[in-house]
């Protein structure tokens, strides 16, 4: 089954939540992003990497929607880029 995590915006931050979780959060006022954090919000289980989705719950406010839009295009990257190194680490060849 896919995982859902809904991008959504609070009065202080963006959130990527899964279900009634904050897995991730960018405060609206300093828009910093912490690699750290977002690394193990995502990345940890395999699995869950391969079964997620990331939605946007305000595609209407166009500030957010480039913060979701920066962050969906990071996402993807990375998942793409674990997915050609389990496939090589499987002697599959691309």
């Amino acid at each position: 089954m896919k995982r859902i995590i809904n991008f959504q915006k609070s009065e202080k931050d963006y959130q990527l939540v899964d279900g009634d979780s904050v897995l991730f959060a960018i405060d609206i006022a300093e828009m910093k992003f912490d690699v750290k954090e977002f690394y193990y919000a995502f990345f940890v289980d395999d699995e869950e990497i391969k079964n997620s989705e990331i939605k946007n719950t305000i595609p209407s406010d166009k500030d957010a929607s480039r913060v979701y839009d920066c962050i969906v295009k990071l996402y993807k990257e990375i998942v793409e880029e674990f997915n050609k190194n389990n496939r090589n680490d499987k002697g599959e060849k691309e």
